[in-house]
């Protein structure tokens, strides 16, 4: 289908709606149809601009000595039309008007003529979208519905979204154990604070479930106490440590739940832009932004270097299972973890690794939070990728920790996915993701 549009130039006039696709100069109008802004019929140049070569239009515009480009975003066959009326170029206004080429047009008052109704957006990766997409403003272009922090948009002279927690996302699968020890929390502690917690326990889910239960009364208490919150995580990972301590000494001193411990990943967000995170063990955060997976957390396990030389320096020793999975005495595969009271004294340690990452909601999908039986069958990316293939947060963290059951792993599986304000902005095309061991992710769609 040929569509064509007519242009016409006017030394002067006011800007024109953006979402139209029209452009605009500091002192040149590109009018449509043959009428100005007020609707009365001009006697002006009349351009044509058309999709399809026009080489009765090319003639007129070479006769009229305007300079056409070529598009860098995909309209390589068809020109772009750059023009303006600066009025000290005519110096009589009932002197013919006529256009500056691009050679001689400033970037300030040129712009480019785009196809009607379709913006291109970088940050998408060159796609073109129908409307426009606010993200050059700090707002963003999603598909769930936030409402604004007005407060906090307009100290930073950015929009801020309030982050729904309806709409955050959580599964948890017994996988091919006896009983799922994995536990994990959302909670808003405050109007300023939002908690997302994820806990692994190991031998038994006392450990695990008594973090669950306890996590939030610990980081309130501090943080009505202390305004830092990296204090905050980690005097609350070493008082909950504390207070099971004693309860396993006191009452489970000859039980099997005397060794029982828990891994821990913490998050707070303040304002819905500063994220501190505390984290022992191996459970993981993850960050998409720009489409690519952030890792906010790192494993505390015996073959990290530094680990493993405080785990030496303490007596304890560091030894392969019949896997090769390197373990203290044995025994642990981590050496940092809430509990385990028999390897304390081995340098297994509650202090947690606290990381502090702000936010930037025109760039950031969503963040994730994953157990070890996720991350010891999906990379990061490939968590990333599985969750912008989803329509919203709730079937991302379903799919994961079914395609890690799909892919082997036999412990628990649980995922939390807190959308933020690029989500959605990321989507993958809806055909297989293909990755390496020959696997392929088939997303579900919608008959």
């Amino acid at each position: 289908m040929k569509m064509s549009a007519m242009f016409i130039v006017s030394s002067h006039g006011p800007r024109l709606a953006s979402n139209t696709g029209w452009q605009f100069c500091r002192s040149g109008l590109i009018c449509h149809q043959g009428k100005n802004i007020a609707g009365e019929t001009t006697l002006q140049k009349q351009c044509y601009c058309s999709l399809i070569k026009n080489h009765d239009c090319d003639e007129l515009l070479l006769k009229r000595r305007i300079r056409f480009t070529k598009s860098k975003d995909g309209f390589v066959e068809h020109s772009r039309l750059f023009t303006s009326s600066v009025p000290n170029l005519y110096q009589n206004i009932n002197k013919t008007r006529g256009f500056l080429s691009r050679k001689n047009c400033p970037s300030a008052v040129c712009t480019p003529v785009r196809q009607m109704g379709i913006l291109s957006d970088p940050e998408n990766k060159g796609k073109k979208q129908v409307g426009i997409n606010f993200d050059t403003i700090g707002s963003w272009n999603n598909r769930i519905n936030m409402p604004i922090l007005m407060k906090e948009s307009i100290q930073t002279g950015k929009l801020i979204p309030q982050i729904p927690l309806e709409k955050i996302g959580t599964a948890s699968l017994l996988g091919r154990r006896n009983r799922n020890e994995d536990r994990y929390t959302i909670k808003k502690l405050s109007a300023e604070y939002l908690y997302f917690g994820i806990f692994d326990g190991h031998n038994g889910d006392f450990a695990s479930a008594f973090l669950e239960s306890h996590m939030s009364d610990s980081l309130s208490f501090w943080l009505s106490r202390e305004p830092d919150e990296s204090v905050v995580l980690r005097q609350s990972f070493i008082d909950l440590n504390n207070i099971l301590a004693r309860h396993l000494s006191t009452y489970c001193l000859d039980d099997e739940q005397f060794s029982s411990g828990s891994t821990a990943t913490v998050c707070l967000l303040q304002h819905s832009t500063e994220l501190t995170i505390g984290h022992v063990g191996d459970t993981r955060a993850l960050l998409c932004r720009g489409g690519k997976a952030i890792a906010l957390t790192q494993d505390h396990n015996p073959d990290n270097m530094e680990e493993k030389r405080r785990i030496e320096s303490c007596g304890a020793a560091i030894t392969p299972n019949s896997l090769g999975t390197p373990k203290v005495n044995g025994k642990l595969s981590m050496t940092r973890c809430i509990g385990n009271l028999p390897l304390k004294k081995y340098g297994v340690t509650e202090h947690p690794e606290i990381q502090i990452k702000k936010l930037d909601h025109g760039r950031d999908a969503f963040l994730a939070l994953v157990s070890d039986g996720v991350s010891f069958v999906l990379s990061d990316q490939e968590v990333v990728d599985i969750t912008c293939s989803c329509s919203d947060p709730k079937e991302a963290a379903s799919r994961i920790t079914d395609q890690a059951l799909q892919f082997g792993s036999e412990d628990n599986t649980t995922c939390v996915i807190i959308p933020l304000g690029a989500w959605g902005k990321y989507s993958t095309d809806t055909g297989t993701i293909q990755y390496s061991f020959g696997r392929t992710f088939v997303p579900i769609r919608d008959s």
